[in-house]
């Protein structure tokens, strides 16, 4: 009797150890099951809001549409626009390179003079004029070889491009020729232009400088101010101003191959 009572006992606690190691495992896999579920829930989270991230730093890379630097005013239309005129023109900037021309540091006449006739140059193509160069940078180009540039192109028309200085209070813009009446009429015409245009102007000369006589066609050298003069100098280092001497001449040369059918604003 007591025997069988042992066994019972035995039994029951064997039972109870097997229940208790097998509430042991499912509560270490019920954990382990947990942690696994933390983590990848953690990286979830994780890559939720790093993707979030880079989107908002995509949209701050895109352009902002509406924004105020999206806004471009439209252009005026050039002066030039339409405009389909024919003909061969050298636009020679004077001086350069170790020819500074008149001048001091600071206001050379080389270097106010090349803008000036790179805007003329851009104004008469936009025309539709094949423009030459003598020069397009700071280079030293002989005289002879600025003639020798026009002529070789079959140029129909010169236009020497230049400062002035003088000793006393002269200011304004001269334009001069040599050889002929074409040649005189677009000096004169390049002084009308700039008069419209508000350029103070002094008058048309006869002069027998190299770039007139040498040429082969109707030859022009505007003196486009004193820089001498510390009031015209400083307009003459003005981008708007230099932009107004380059349409005069620029008009006053497509009048003169078209008949005189073009007009300024």
């Amino acid at each position: 009797m007591a025997g069988k009572r042992l066994q019972k006992r035995r039994k029951k606690k064997g039972m109870a150890l097997l229940i208790s190691r097998l509430l042991r495992l499912g509560l270490l896999v019920v954990l382990l099951a947990c942690a696994g579920l933390a983590t990848f829930g953690i990286k979830a989270c994780a890559d939720y809001f790093r993707d979030m991230s880079a989107g908002v730093a995509d949209q701050s890379q895109q352009p902002q549409i509406g924004g105020e630097e999206e806004i471009h005013p439209p252009e005026e239309p050039s002066v030039f626009a339409g405009f389909s005129v024919s003909g061969v023109v050298t636009v020679d900037p004077g001086h350069g390179g170790s020819d500074p021309g008149c001048g001091e540091e600071g206001a050379l006449e080389k270097d106010i003079v090349l803008p000036i006739s790179l805007m003329l140059r851009d104004m008469l193509e936009e025309a539709g004029i094949t423009v030459i160069m003598t020069r397009q940078q700071d280079e030293h180009i002989s005289l002879d070889d600025r003639a020798e540039i026009a002529n070789n192109a079959g140029s129909d028309l010169f236009v020497s491009i230049h400062c002035n200085s003088y000793e006393g209070e002269a200011r304004g813009m001269d334009v001069y020729y040599h050889k002929s009446e074409p040649a005189k009429e677009l000096a004169q015409a390049v002084l009308d232009q700039a008069a419209a245009l508000g350029i103070r102007t002094r008058e048309v000369q006869k002069n027998n400088y190299q770039v007139l006589w040498d040429t082969d066609m109707p030859a022009v050298l505007v003196e486009t101010g004193f820089l001498t003069n510390p009031e015209e100098c400083a307009l003459l280092q003005q981008e708007e101003y230099q932009e107004k001497i380059a349409q005069a001449a620029a008009l006053a040369v497509l009048n003169a191959l078209s008949g005189g059918t073009i007009h300024g604003t």
